[in-house]
């Protein structure tokens, strides 16, 4: 009740509507009670007459909030309905994880009928809930609801958190979410376990990138980046990303225990392609004496996050760093 009341309040026609009425009953008070200031105060509130024009006041905005009153205690709570096809039920899926292992989860699925009753708009729904339990991905694949039509909808759901009993059919009290955050909470349904719902139904796991490179060289210097003093290394060859997605763009590299300074020139990777590319890193944290080889490990970042690491190679000292690279001179003995 309390919920109708503040709506009809928050409503910004019967909010004034409501105000007017208060305002009519002041005035009838008012005119009541103008002329009651004497000893017998609480006798004349009993027996004094209320003005015609109060009486006509009060019954007018009366009927005015009636009809909305009344339509909107007797209104009905927008629900969904789901209906599931025969073939739907529960078993054991597989998420592959970024680590390369498999979470083992709830996987509920199937083919199902969505209804509506006193939805006044359409609803976007955009997620949905388990009792006791977390979503587990991947995306929710979102659908629109409209009132008084019917939608098909495959749904496949994986949930962590529950672990039905092997073989018995899983209730399910499932909750619908829209984009507004509103909850339609749902009938429970009893879904029939798939044959060998104990074995995973995995995926199976994507093959790990695998970079091939012939170098022309790897070298290295000293170099200037702002006030610092850093080494630069330099790779130079040829290139192959294989087990990779079709086409990405490299946006970044380091060393893993080391500071990369100053800019990388990124470069775009076609799947399976050989390209020659030059690897120019800044970094801080190496400190060889004299013209020495050093060892380093390239790890390279497209724009999604991802990395890619090399082989460890051997950097030789440049002969003209200042020439090549815009290294600094090598110090004269």
């Amino acid at each position: 009740m309390f919920g109708y009341i503040k709506k009809i309040w928050t409503d910004p026609v019967w909010s004034k509507v409501i105000a007017t009425g208060i305002i009519a009953i002041f005035v009838t008070f008012a005119a009541l009670f103008t002329h009651i200031l004497t000893a017998a105060f609480f006798m004349r509130v009993l027996t004094e007459p209320v003005p015609f024009w109060g009486l006509l006041a009060a019954l007018g905005i009366l009927l005015l909030l009636l009809p909305y009153w009344w339509r909107t205690i007797g209104k009905k709570k927008s629900e969904l309905h789901v209906a599931w096809h025969g073939s739907a039920g529960w078993g054991t899926g597989g998420i592959l994880q970024k680590d390369g292992g498999m979470e083992r989860v709830l996987r509920i699925q199937g083919q199902t009928v969505i209804t509506s009753s006193f939805l006044e708009e359409p609803v976007f729904i955009t997620g949905i809930d388990l009792k006791d339990a977390e979503y587990a991905g991947p995306n929710f694949q979102m659908f629109e609801v409209k009132p008084g039509t019917m939608i098909r909808q495959s749904l496949l759901l994986n949930f962590r958190g529950v672990k039905p009993t092997k073989g018995e059919a899983f209730k399910a009290n499932l909750t619908f979410v829209d984009i507004k955050g509103k909850r339609y909470p749902l009938k429970p349904a009893l879904l029939r376990a798939f044959p060998g719902e104990d074995l995973p139904q995995t995926e199976p796991p994507k093959p790990k990138p695998i970079i091939n490179t012939a170098w022309r060289f790897n070298s290295w210097c000293w170099a200037q980046v702002g006030s610092e003093k850093v080494v630069r290394i330099v790779s130079e060859g040829m290139m192959q990303f294989t087990n990779v997605p079709k086409r990405f763009i490299i946006t970044a590299a380091h060393v893993n225990g080391l500071e990369t300074v100053g800019a990388f020139d990124g470069f775009p990777v076609e799947q399976d392609q050989a390209s020659y590319r030059s690897i120019s890193l800044s970094i801080k944290g190496f400190s060889p004496v004299g013209q020495v080889s050093i060892k380093a490990a390239i790890i390279l970042t497209d724009l999604q996050g991802n990395e890619y690491p090399l082989k460890e190679e051997t950097f030789t000292p440049y002969d003209e760093p200042t020439r090549w690279v815009g290294g600094l001179a090598w110090p004269r003995d």
